[in-house]
């Protein structure tokens, strides 16, 4: 037990302390800001220098999408002819998030002595781009790389989130390319999920399905703002938007402060879709999730997943929430009938699962990067020469590689479900949203058009909260400009805080106990979401009503 006059004294420390950590926080909110503001020049967050190899927007079909080279690090030794290509998720914001950081993925493969190519976007998508055109631009791409570094197997691509299905569908729609695909945090099967558990599964039905999406594009002058989608995945993911990530650089603000700069460069910005390609992706994929159905078509051509015959390793992580191990891997099962069937048409798949990175962790990590991708990367001849089946590979410290068979049902244990008891629920789902998209469409979107216009259009855009959050703490606010004295003053600090001191332990209980009761509100909020989905959807007649075929027409 401290006496009073050693409380007193920790708690002028703690006082001297926090001010200045306090101060530096305000400091790295005021240089996220103006960096938000004044940095709309540069598109992507590539740390590394590039040149452009093939520019999107000159196709015959224009697409936003750039292929670079990365330029190797000065004593960079080439040790294989194969090359890489890395390919950025346009999800919302800006490309190059996994070579963003000193150690990233992009560093990491130039340290496996691999050339490495990245498929980078611009924030504005070109007139009348489409999805199918964005996989044109991807094929493009891949037939240059294949041609500039010849392998039998072609390159390997690492594309994450987004862009590993679309990569992957690319594939069913141009059989005759070869490449090695490492989709990375990449849903396919976007109906699968634990119950009650913490998913972006039950929005859909929350909103009605594709009709605000379409109405925001509408009020976007025809461009779906990429700030809505970071705004779902902010107000998903609570404890870190609202407390976690700014806890972390106070306690530690010597190094989690540039840390925090390093990642607010990418999460500041904000990409666009075309209306066309916002509601391609949420009927087909996250709504209808047609393509393990059978039902995906892609320039009026039926894809089916079972033509996907290259070396496919999926990474996953169980702490991933946006899109968790059953929604990347459930669909193999759904796809192919049994293991046999799998191996009996010569098809190879590997997984590996993290045992608890985030959503964003697991491609903007370093540490993720090194000690996962990169064992992936370096044994990825082993992986290629494996009889056909099911995989599990298991990275170890050592950056070996133990890779186990496994069957279905170690597929099947992802999840609490088969997922059969939640699919009429989910179709009928997909038929709401069709219905409430038919009738937007009709009668409400000639008129929200006519009043719009590319003025209008950006002045929604400045309107949402995640940008209008920047202004208070930029330079237009007048009452931050004292900042510029005195944080060269308080920059080193004067002395180093006695970890025992009583109220720096006070502080971090303040801190477990605030992330422990988000996360209690998080959890409550999903099960409090599913139950209304439940309730809403999944009743007999709810059911007939919308998926009755005369409604249907």
């Amino acid at each position: 037990m401290k006496n009073t006059e050693t409380l007193f004294a920790e708690g002028v420390d703690y006082t001297s302390d926090f001010a200045r950590r306090w101060v530096l926080v305000i400091d790295a909110l005021h240089k996220r800001s103006n960096q938000a503001l004044r940095n709309t020049e540069r598109e992507h967050v590539l740390a590394a220098s590039y040149k452009m190899v093939l520019d999107g927007r000159t196709f015959d079909k224009p697409v936003n999408y750039t292929l670079v080279k990365l330029n190797p690090p000065d004593g960079f030794v080439k040790k294989h002819t194969r090359a890489v290509m890395g390919i950025s998720p346009r999800a919302g914001r800006r490309a190059g998030i996994a070579g963003t950081m000193d150690v990233s993925q992009a560093t990491v493969l130039l340290e496996l002595g691999y050339e490495v190519y990245w498929v980078i976007f611009t924030r504005e998508p070109e007139p009348g781009q489409t999805i199918p055109d964005t996989f044109e631009a991807i094929k493009a791409f891949i037939e240059l790389v294949s041609e500039r570094h010849p392998h039998p197997s072609g390159p390997i691509l690492v594309a994450n989130c987004q862009a590993g299905w679309a990569t992957f569908f690319t594939k069913l729609k141009h059989r005759e390319l070869k490449f090695t695909l490492i989709p990375i945090a990449s849903p396919l099967s976007y109906w699968a999920g634990n119950r009650w558990d913490v998913s972006m599964r039950p929005y859909a039905g929350l909103s009605g399905g594709a009709l605000i999406p379409a109405f925001l594009s509408d009020l976007g002058n025809g461009e779906f703002d990429g700030a809505l989608l970071a705004g779902n995945f902010e107000t998903h993911s609570l404890t870190n938007t609202a407390f976690a990530k700014i806890m972390r650089a106070l306690m530690k603000v010597d190094v989690e402060r540039i840390k925090f700069l390093q990642m607010e460069k990418w999460w500041n910005w904000y990409a666009r879709l075309n209306k066309e390609e916002i509601l391609w992706v949420l009927m087909n994929l996250f709504i209808g999730n047609k393509p393990e159905r059978g039902e995906l078509e892609i320039d009026g051509e039926k894809i089916d997943m079972q033509d996907f015959d290259d070396l496919l390793v999926v990474f996953s992580s169980q702490g991933d929430d946006i899109a968790p191990p059953a929604q990347c891997l459930k669909w193999i099962p759904k796809v192919y009938d049994s293991l046999d069937t799998l191996k009996r048409l010569g098809r190879r798949i590997v997984y590996v699962i993290h045992p608890k990175a985030g959503h964003l962790a697991i491609f903007l990590s370093g540490n993720v990067a090194r000690k996962h991708l990169g064992p992936m990367v370096a044994h990825i001849g082993q992986l290629e020469s494996l009889a056909p089946g099911l995989y599990e590979a298991i990275p170890r410290n050592d950056g070996s590689l133990t890779i186990e068979a496994r069957t279905f049902k170690d597929i099947q244990k992802l999840d609490d479900c088969s997922g059969k008891e939640l699919e009429p629920m989910f179709e009928t789902i997909s038929a709401v949203s069709k219905f409430n998209l038919g009738l937007y469409e009709t009668f409400v979107s000639p008129v929200a058009k006519s009043l719009t216009n590319k003025g209008i259009a950006g002045l929604v855009r400045e309107m949402n909260p995640l940008r209008l959050s920047r202004y208070p703490f930029s330079s237009l606010n007048p009452f931050l400009f004292p900042l510029t004295f005195a944080v060269p003053l308080i920059e080193k600090p004067q002395f180093q805080l006695d970890q025992e001191n009583f109220f720096l332990a006070l502080e971090r209980a303040v801190n477990e106990t605030g992330i422990a009761l988000l996360d209690l509100f998080t959890q409550t909020r999903a099960m409090a979401y599913e139950a209304i989905v439940e309730a809403n959807y999944n009743n007999f007649l709810t059911r007939w009503f919308f998926r009755n075929p005369f409604i249907g027409h």
